[in-house]
């Protein structure tokens, strides 16, 4: 399944000034692409809630850009992924495309053709030695992003508890970074039975396509 992700993502350090059922806070830009954005901000958010977002700088673009809260991620340095609501197109007519480098040029180069899909979602993950308990971030059929309040090295083994199964798999760790109290890692499966390795790419399908299967 080939997937047409806005995945090109740019660093960004733009203010923002978000509204949401008639309350307005700031916030952070950190990072943005075509399709969303990732942003730093003290209000706590829920995932599936709906923003609408202005430029701090209110000069440079007037009218609002919706947005919906797609992830969160806890800690000291608070972190929430907003997936745009409008279509590129309109988007590369308002102030979103200024926010990208050389002057919005950037915009043009910020779509990327992925091989595989990958889901936003935070079903509970666990690693095998110490049985030490997360939550993913996101997952493909090739591997996945999560946190645990340890770090993880070289080669483990994970469970991942989907909605409907649990699967046993073997990981390389591509890297881990301190997130807070807990730390992110990024790993790439190794090993995984066919059997769970169907069930993985069912739930990932699912879920990026909006299917109903609850995490």
């Amino acid at each position: 399944m080939v997937e047409n992700r806005r995945a090109l993502r740019f660093e960004c350090d733009e203010k923002l000034v978000c509204k949401q059922s008639g309350v307005e806070f700031g916030a952070t830009v950190i990072d943005i692409s075509r399709g969303g954005m990732k942003i730093h901000s003290q209000q706590k958010l829920e995932v599936g809630s709906k923003l609408f977002l202005h430029l701090k700088d209110r000069a440079r673009g007037r009218a609002p850009v919706k947005a919906v809260v797609r992830w969160v991620l806890l800690g000291p340095d608070y972190q929430v992924g907003l997936e745009f609501e409008d279509s590129a197109g309109k988007l590369s007519r308002r102030w979103v495309r200024k926010l990208f480098p050389d002057e919005g040029a950037a915009w043009t180069s910020g779509h990327q053709q992925r091989s595989e899909v990958r889901a936003v979602t935070s079903v509970p993950i666990v690693a095998a030695s110490g049985f030490i308990e997360g939550k993913a971030c996101d997952l493909s059929s090739t591997g996945a992003s999560f946190e645990l309040p340890q770090k993880l090295e070289n080669t483990v083994g994970l469970f991942l508890c989907l909605p409907w199964a649990f699967l046993e798999v073997r990981a390389n760790v591509l890297r881990a970074e301190k997130r807070g109290d807990n730390w992110l890692h990024s790993v790439q499966f190794s090993v995984m039975r066919e059997r769970d390795k169907e069930a993985l790419e069912a739930f990932v399908e699912h879920q990026a396509t909006g299917g109903a299967f609850l995490n």
